[in-house]
């Protein structure tokens, strides 16, 4: 049986550098998952996970400003790409809007 050894560049995909955003995340590595979630997005801004991944990271930093920020452009790429990602209800809770069921 042969064995095949596959080489992924972290800078090549945007879904590598989400998927990988995410990790670091869930391992608590914020500012790690930063620089994975901004290589994700690559400057254009319309990706709407990688700019939520951003904010989460930010709240996680206690930075909330820049949080709110973010999550205000990941809201923006979903309505222009209609690709948002991520627990609207967490986001409208940390805005300070009251859900009720």
């Amino acid at each position: 049986m042969s064995r095949c050894l596959f080489l992924i560049s972290k800078s090549a995909s945007p879904a590598f550098n989400r998927f990988y955003g995410d990790l670091l995340y869930t391992e608590g590595r914020y500012e790690e998952a930063l620089a994975a979630y901004l290589k994700a997005d690559r400057g254009s801004q319309t990706d709407a996970r990688a700019w939520h991944g951003l904010g989460r990271s930010h709240v996680k930093l206690r930075k909330n400003r820049e949080a709110t920020a973010l999550f205000q452009k990941s809201v923006n790429a979903f309505i222009r790409q209609g690709q948002y990602y991520g627990d609207v209800t967490w986001l409208l809770d940390y805005a300070g809007v009251l859900v009720m069921p």
